[in-house]
């Protein structure tokens, strides 16, 4: 276990997600590898606690312990692979080295989509 706690840790320190023209690339650790397609984000968000608690949209934060600081929402829940188990994800909360480039390569996917 502690072998696999610290392979994780140090794959974390990669690029956990990548936009793409067709969507965004994760890959965070050992814990998620997953491609969402742009046509799939309804919004990116800088969170506040409120957009984090339990809702109608199931959450994973996949960078905890961590304090994301980035929420990508969904425009319904997506279906992710997540330690190896299938899991509806409706918002998926990240901590991002450089969340504020991030948030800005989304949108600008987002509004391409949208032309």
């Amino acid at each position: 276990a502690i072998a696999w706690l610290a392979a994780d840790y140090v794959a974390m320190g990669a690029e956990a997600a990548r936009v793409e023209d067709g969507g965004i690339v994760f890959s965070v650790g050992r814990r998620l590898r997953a491609t969402v397609a742009r046509d799939q984000i309804a919004r990116v968000i800088v969170p506040a606690w409120t957009d984090l608690r339990p809702g109608r949209l199931p959450l994973l934060n996949i960078t905890k312990p961590a304090l994301p600081n980035v929420l990508l929402v969904f425009r319904q829940p997506v279906f992710l692979r997540v330690l190896g188990v299938e899991r509806p994800v409706g918002r998926l909360a990240l901590h991002l080295d450089d969340s504020q480039g991030f948030l800005k390569a989304v949108e600008s996917l987002l509004c391409r989509s949208s032309l």
